[in-house]
């Protein structure tokens, strides 16, 4: 009565095939197997950054799309793929040699890299900041761009010890809460003064490696943060850990408009209410998505989507 179809056989038991509940864009495009460090969907298509480069598909047909974007990114590892307000993509490219690079809606390439102050172009990820600024995680710290010019730099010297940042959260108040690769979370205040705080085990984390920080889409005072190895949350810059969350190796998470939480996780995709994973309750009620529900490949670590 589901549709699923029963198998029978006297040598190999009973199989029953399913629907398959995930749309495999990769296969549909007839691209070969590759890491996807990004996606952005804009405009009408799929930007897909990996280690070899961009790929573009059109998201009604799946065809691939080969322009000069494509050709000048052919060969460049990218970590992260960011639209900002004006419909500009911003790419974080990690080879060492471009640095940040932004597509304008008119289709103009342009580049910003550490000859014009970024302090690395080792980029991880660019975050746009709520006055339209782009905030840039690179190896050697924090860089912050306007009107296409490196404005103001953080890094060791405003004693971010550990300068590999991977990820960028914003605060209701223009702070910048930074999460390192290792020593816990940095807190910039670029608005008010220049000055940097720390929170690390002392405060709360159980690892002082920080994966993602997101702001919550319902409560703009409370902020999600995960670990290498738990998930928490964080108000008035206390953090309180997760203690019933059912897996530890977590990635990202995102939230959908009737109050669910996506989970990205090594094993999965988990699914639940907002209510549920903030409740931290024995037996969380949850859906795992896993190979077993047909999902091709689980997420990519320090991914941006």
């Amino acid at each position: 009565h589901e549709g699923n179809f029963w198998f029978v056989s006297s040598r190999q038991g009973v199989m029953k095939i399913v629907e398959d509940r995930f749309f495999d864009v990769s296969k549909k495009a007839g691209m070969d197997a590759m890491v996807v460090n990004s996606t952005c969907c804009f405009d009408g298509k799929i930007y897909i950054g990996t280690d070899t480069g961009l790929r573009i598909l059109d998201r009604i047909t799946y065809k691939e799309i080969s322009n000069d974007l494509t050709k000048k990114l052919d060969g460049v590892r990218i970590r992260c793929i960011t639209k900002d307000g004006d419909d500009n993509l911003w790419f974080s490219t990690y080879n060492g040699d471009i640095g940040v690079l932004k597509y304008s809606k008119e289709g103009e390439i342009s580049t910003i890299d550490d000859k014009d102050g970024l302090l690395s172009n080792w980029v991880r990820s660019t975050r746009v900041l709520s006055d339209g600024r782009i905030a840039v995680a690179a190896s050697g710290g924090l860089n912050i761009i306007s009107d296409d010019r490196v404005v103001e730099t953080y890094d060791s010297s405003d004693g971010i010890k550990n300068t590999e940042i991977l990820t960028i959260c914003e605060g209701p108040s223009g702070e910048l809460y930074l999460g390192s690769d290792g020593d816990g979370i940095y807190v910039a205040d670029p608005v008010h003064s220049k000055s940097v705080t720390r929170l690390s085990l002392d405060d709360g984390l159980e690892s002082d490696v920080i994966l993602r920080i997101k702001r919550d889409h319902v409560d703009p005072e409370l902020f999600w943060i995960i670990t290498s190895n738990s998930i928490a949350w964080m108000r008035d810059e206390k953090i309180t850990t997760l203690q019933h969350f059912p897996y530890s190796n977590n990635f990202d998470l995102y939230f959908t408009e009737n109050g669910m939480v996506w989970i990205l996780s090594s094993n999965g995709i988990y699914v639940l209410q907002r209510a549920e994973l903030l409740a931290d309750r024995e037996n969380m009620d949850y859906t795992l998505f896993d190979t077993a529900c047909g999902l091709p490949s689980v997420a990519t670590a320090n991914s941006y989507s």
